[in-house]
């Protein structure tokens, strides 16, 4: 969850249900197989004046299986449909960090 932290703020709600789930799964000696997050697309012509910027991305996830600790497997998702999410991030410091993250539509 290192890398994933390192690009986002602690109040983005999207990142930290993330990293809840699978610090959850983790922490009860259970594993994650499979669920990469490949971004499509992205696209930004908007900056706030208080130096936020907004893009939209266009992000598909490959299927994902979740495990116990006996190897039982508890959950399944397919491969998503790519969807429009809504980025809104800040350049500081030398880096980009993610403010917050969501999904546009509900489908």
């Amino acid at each position: 969850m290192t890398p994933m932290m390192a690009i986002t703020v602690p109040e983005c709600e999207t990142c930290a249900k993330v990293k809840e789930t699978v610090e959850d799964v983790y922490g009860e000696g259970g594993w994650i197989t499979g669920g990469k997050m490949t971004v499509l697309t992205v696209n930004s012509t908007l900056k706030a004046s208080d130096g936020l910027y907004n893009a939209i991305a266009s992000v598909r996830q490959d299927k994902a299986e979740f495990f116990d600790a006996n190897g039982m497997s508890t959950k399944r998702y397919g491969t998503s449909v790519a969807r429009a999410d809504a980025v809104v991030a800040i350049y500081s410091g030398g880096k980009w960090s993610a403010q917050s993250v969501g999904h546009i539509s509900a489908n």
